[in-house]
C-alpha cells in the first residue's frame, strides 16, 4: 500500500432543466467512488467542490 495525498475537486451541478438522477449520478458519484477506492488504497484523500 502506498500512502499518498490525493485531492478530488468535485465540478459543481448547473441548472439545464428540472432536477432529476443525472445531476447526482453525473458529478457526485463518480467522484465518490474515486474518494473510497483511493482511500480502501490507504491513501490519504481530500474531496472538495
Amino acid at each position: 500500500m502506498v500512502d499518498e495525498h490525493v485531492l478530488i475537486c468535485v465540478a459543481w451541478p448547473y441548472a439545464n432543466g428540472p432536477l432529476h438522477l443525472g445531476h447526482v449520478a453525473g458529478c457526485y458519484l463518480p467522484p465518490d467512488i474515486q474518494f473510497r477506492f483511493e482511500r480502501s488504497r490507504g491513501n490519504r484523500v481530500l474531496m472538495v467542490s
